[in-house]
């Protein structure tokens, strides 16, 4: 039974009409000032005057003011994609960063609050930056019917939250904090490059195309040349294994910075780093490693070899885990070209400038046998061969020192010229050895003395293989103290 008229139904609020179309929900929040206009006729007193009398009626009119408004709102909701047409009562969709333009809906441009050049992207179907935009938190577009500009929000710049409406930076870039400005600007990640309309592309790798430096990567050393991302100097090659351009091991070098990282890296081939005491710079093999005759830094001669860290020289192979030369009884080690060669009467490959090619040692030339069936090193004229399988200079050939003269006879480089290392000593070509003169000390065990003389035992000592050279009977000494019959 009703009391007055009143119902059992108990309206869903307390107070005033405006407090609950509130209570109605956050959907209704937009529609507010649309609804007070409609209110303004009913002062708050009468309302809840009515609401007081005639509750079931307030109600009914209450549901009725709602879904109209709901449904304006809902109409109102749809925004304009980009590219769609526009008006005022077709607006573009702001948290995408679209504004009106000319009757369609665009990105926005830039303005005078900041730097803010987007570019629409089709797979976030928004508006994003382009590299070198503004790209802080505090930068948010505003709903505003007669500009569609975009507002300052907040002045915190240390959280950056991609929220419904905040700015993104575009494909491949990401807000970066620039420390000059005190801000966040869209850049490029690394490994790409920002193009003349700010997008982010990858940087190119060798032989790539290309029209300017900026796309070739930096990183490697390379820059654009003939249209063509090449390595940055003549001295640098391309090393397919550490994917970047190397300078060879001895060469000058360089370090830099790495853009994004900040490590310091350096040009030099791989096993090398680049030595930067005294000027100019230059690429040093790491320990353990030796140049190369391609001047790379490998494992050498002599050096530690294992399954996992083989012998770089194809001239050498792992011998009790270490590299020696893998013909041991023709080849040797040349210190001076940092290869094994072949000795003189080893073998040699004629003509052949490949990694197999077997050159022959200082001194030495390869010839071919008259019946072509194989190549041997032999030594060139005014040079004998040792039992070691070296050329040396024959005797009175200039010199420097004395290594690079004949051991076996053996000759000494005396006043620049190769000779016998005592002025007791004559030279012998028959022999090819220095032998002593008449009346010189000589070893009782050995032929040395000159030809037609002996070595006899002094008669006054016990002991020893110590004598003197004396000519043989039947032959007189002579004044150059030789023999003659």
């Amino acid at each position: 039974m009703y009391e007055h008229g009143q119902t059992d139904l108990t309206p869903p609020f307390q107070g005033d009409f405006h407090h609950f179309i509130l209570e109605l929900g956050p959907s209704l929040t937009s529609a507010q000032p649309r609804l007070h206009s409609k209110l303004a006729l009913f002062p708050n007193h009468q309302f809840g005057e009515m609401c007081t009398k005639k509750r079931l009626t307030c109600l009914l009119l209450s549901m009725v003011l709602a879904t109209l408004e709901i449904n304006a709102v809902q109409a109102n909701g749809h925004k304009q994609k980009f590219g769609d047409g526009c008006s005022k009562n077709k607006k573009c969709d702001f948290t995408k960063w679209l504004r009106c333009e000319d009757g369609k809906c665009v990105c926005f441009q830039n303005n005078k609050e900041g730097r803010v050049n987007l570019y629409y992207d089709p797979v976030s179907e928004r508006c994003v930056g382009r590299s070198g935009t503004n790209c802080s938190q505090k930068f948010y577009p505003f709903d505003d019917e007669d500009t569609h500009h975009f507002h300052m929000r907040g002045t915190t710049t240390n959280h950056w939250r991609y929220g419904n409406g905040s700015l993104r930076c575009g494909a491949n870039a990401f807000c970066d904090y620039d420390g000059s400005s005190s801000t966040h600007i869209c850049n490029c990640r690394k490994n790409y490059y920002e193009t003349e309309n700010g997008r982010c592309h990858k940087l190119k790798g060798h032989g790539d195309s290309c029209t300017s430096s900026n796309e070739c990567d930096p990183d490697v050393f390379l820059h654009c040349e003939s249209g063509e991302c090449k390595c940055a100097k003549d001295e640098h090659l391309f090393d397919s294994n550490s994917n970047k351009c190397v300078v060879s091991a001895g060469r000058p070098c360089d370090t830099r910075v790495n853009r994004l990282d900040k490590r310091v890296v350096d040009d030099c081939t791989s096993e090398a780093f680049c030595e930067t005491v005294g000027l100019p710079n230059v690429c040093r093999c790491n320990m353990g490693t030796q140049i190369h005759s391609d001047r790379t830094c490998q494992n050498g001669f002599g050096q530690h070899c294992d399954h996992d860290h083989p012998c770089g020289d194809s001239k050498l192979s792992c011998r009790s885990k270490v590299c020696q030369c893998k013909s041991p009884l023709h080849m040797k080690y040349d210190e001076a070209t940092g290869q094994c060669v072949g000795i003189a009467s080893g073998p040699c490959v004629f003509n052949d400038t490949s990694e197999l090619a077997i050159q022959c040692t200082r001194n030495a030339e390869c010839i071919t046998s008259k019946r072509g069936l194989f190549s041997e090193c032999r030594c060139k004229d005014g040079f004998l061969q040792t039992i070691d399988g070296d050329c040396v200079k024959v005797h009175g050939s200039d010199c420097e020192i004395d290594s690079e003269c004949d051991t076996v006879a053996p000759l000494a480089c005396i006043n620049a010229h190769c000779e016998c290392p005592d002025i007791l000593l004559r030279y012998d070509p028959k022999t090819r050895r220095c032998r002593g003169i008449v009346g010189s000390r000589c070893n009782l065990q050995e032929d040395s003395c000159v030809e037609h003389a002996t070595c006899n035992k002094f008669q006054d000592v016990v002991g020893g293989s110590i004598g003197r050279c004396l000519c043989n009977r039947g032959y007189q000494e002579t004044l150059n103290r030789t023999c003659s019959n």
